[in-house]
């Protein structure tokens, strides 16, 4: 049976070439203040974040100063404004056959750990539209549950030039989404403020 990706979403990543300017955009859209998490010294990037419901939240990505980035990561240095880098669908079990492993992680909650991994077929036929999965072990706290509250995801969007494809991609690995066609893959999210705003970010 499958679920819409809306409803899974786990949190969305928000890159900025420097913390200060990604914490900044988000205070400025959302009147909130984004908790400052830990730095991770194996991908050079500082972090910070805000709940956008319960086990959703926004994540903000950055290069940490005088640190080396990876260089995956190097094109949001030269970011003129903070946009969505990805985002990841949670789900219930952890990866099967088709997956490109990610590895395990711990989040910067006391306790949370999670694997993380993409569907090859899901990734193949969404290009950069593609979503990580993502499990969180058993009883693990989740970031969304300490972070301050920012709104809620009202839309979720994808865009790409074959919509079909990419929609029987994601339908196989059990999900729905609304797609369009465009040029290049893309997605989009609105999201509602708690004052009430609505707030597009691509």
């Amino acid at each position: 049976m499958s679920r819409s990706a809306l409803d899974a979403l786990d949190h969305l990543i928000l890159a900025a070439a420097s913390l200060d300017e990604g914490v900044a955009f988000v205070r400025e859209r959302f009147g909130v203040s984004p908790k400052l998490g830990m730095r991770n010294p194996a991908a050079g990037t500082d972090h910070a974040r805000v709940a956008l419901g319960p086990r959703r939240y926004l994540e903000i990505l950055a290069p940490a100063p005088g640190n080396e980035l990876s260089p995956t990561l190097e094109p949001i240095r030269r970011l003129a404004a903070p946009s969505l880098y990805s985002w990841a669908i949670a789900t219930d079990a952890g990866p099967g056959p088709r997956a490109d492993w990610l590895g395990d992680a711990r989040s910067d909650v006391p306790g949370g750990s999670f694997v993380r991994w993409r569907n090859l077929a899901v990734t193949i036929a969404l290009g950069a539209a593609a979503p990580a999965f993502i499990h969180w072990s058993d009883g693990a706290p989740h970031p969304a549950d300490d972070a301050p509250p920012a709104g809620r995801v009202i839309a979720l969007r994808l865009a790409h030039p074959d919509p079909a494809a990419a929609a029987a991609a994601l339908a196989k690995a059990g999900f729905t989404a609304e797609l369009a066609r465009a040029d290049a893959p893309s997605f989009s999210v609105e999201i509602e403020t708690r004052a009430g705003a609505t707030i597009t970010l691509a």
